[in-house]
């Protein structure tokens, strides 16, 4: 048995859908079918991702990163409230 996984990254959120024995399912985040692509870095740098994220975001803009589809495969190092952050972070 084989599972196909798709995942789809836009600038402010992901989704995700898998097809199983001929049948396609949307993946559930929470109850919805996206979640938030952000994460946030707090100025003790604790991170965050998805809702919490964004939640955190609201209090602290400076440390919420999003638009992540634009940096796909740029090795470069984003600083976020005094932390070198990248893509394996």
């Amino acid at each position: 048995m084989s599972i196909n996984l798709g995942i789809d990254l836009g600038d402010e959120r992901v989704s995700a859908a898998y097809e199983r024995d001929g049948t396609m399912r949307m993946v559930s985040f929470g109850g919805t079918r996206h979640a938030p692509l952000a994460v946030h870095v707090g100025r003790d740098g604790t991170t965050s991702h998805g809702s919490a994220a964004t939640a955190a975001g609201a209090a602290d803009p400076a440390g919420l990163v999003t638009e992540f589809s634009a940096r796909l495969g740029d090795p470069r190092s984003v600083v976020v409230n005094g932390y070198a952050v990248n893509g394996e972070t």
